[in-house]
């Protein structure tokens, strides 16, 4: 008897390593959207129109590390749609979408660049800093 209780329980302790080892996903983990389905969720609102809604979605995109929204924020604050104009804001996007491997990034954030002043262009050099640090932050988080 003593020796059916301990294999039961060699066997149940074992189930319990193996879950640890190759953990089933939680429910809560299959409703995390996904960048590209946040991305996707911006362009739809961006074909309609509703620009607040779209920079919403770009914004939480962005912040999973799309790229592409990356570069849709910044295009939105050059183009005043849904956002405040702000070439500042726009440099900082357009740095990071650089970052995050977009081509037309690049030329769209020295055009920029040539607009701002040195203590501005100081300032989104900061800010683009520290949201990029933002970002590899909730990326690590996601992992």
């Amino acid at each position: 008897m003593v020796i059916k209780d301990l294999t039961e329980q060699v066997s149940e302790l074992t189930n319990q390593v193996n879950q640890l080892k190759n953990p089933t996903p939680s429910k809560s983990d299959s409703l995390k959207p996904s960048a590209q389905k946040m991305f996707a969720t911006g362009v739809y609102y961006a074909k309609n129109k509703d620009y607040i809604h779209a920079a919403k979605w770009f914004r939480r995109s962005a912040m999973a590390g799309h790229g592409k929204a990356m570069f849709y924020l910044g295009m939105m604050f050059i183009k005043e749609q849904g956002l405040p104009q702000s070439l500042i804001h726009s440099y900082v996007w357009m740095s990071l979408a650089q970052v995050y491997d977009v081509s037309e990034a690049k030329a769209a954030k020295n055009e920029i660049q040539h607009k701002l002043t040195a203590r501005e262009l100081n300032l989104a050099q900061r800010l683009a800093a520290d949201r990029y640090e933002d970002i590899e932050h909730e990326l690590i988080k996601l992992r």
